[in-house]
C-alpha cells in the first residue's frame, strides 16, 4: 500500500482527499510513463509482449482531466 492510499484511509475534509487524490493520479500517471519508455525499450529490442487488460475507459479519461483541470483553472480557462 503506498503514501497515498494511507492518506485515503484516514479522516480528511474534501479539499485535501481531492488533493490526495491529485497527487495519486500524478503519481500513477508517472509510473505509467515509465512503464510505457521500458516497453518502447522492449519494442527496439524485439522482446515486447502484448497483453489484454479490460479497463474503464470514462474513469480513465477523468483522471486524465483531473490532472490538468487545476491547472486550466488557475489560468481561467473554461
Amino acid at each position: 500500500m503506498n503514501t497515498s492510499n494511507l492518506l485515503l484511509e484516514g479522516s480528511l475534509d474534501e479539499d485535501q482527499a481531492n488533493l490526495v487524490n491529485t497527487i495519486k493520479g500524478s503519481s500513477d500517471a508517472l509510473l505509467a510513463t515509465i512503464s510505457d519508455m521500458l516497453d518502447f525499450s522492449k519494442i527496439e529490442s524485439g522482446n515486447l509482449t502484448l497483453e489484454n487488460i479490460r479497463f474503464d475507459l470514462r474513469e480513465t479519461i477523468e483522471s486524465a482531466l483531473d490532472l490538468v483541470a487545476e491547472i486550466a483553472q488557475s489560468k481561467t480557462l473554461n
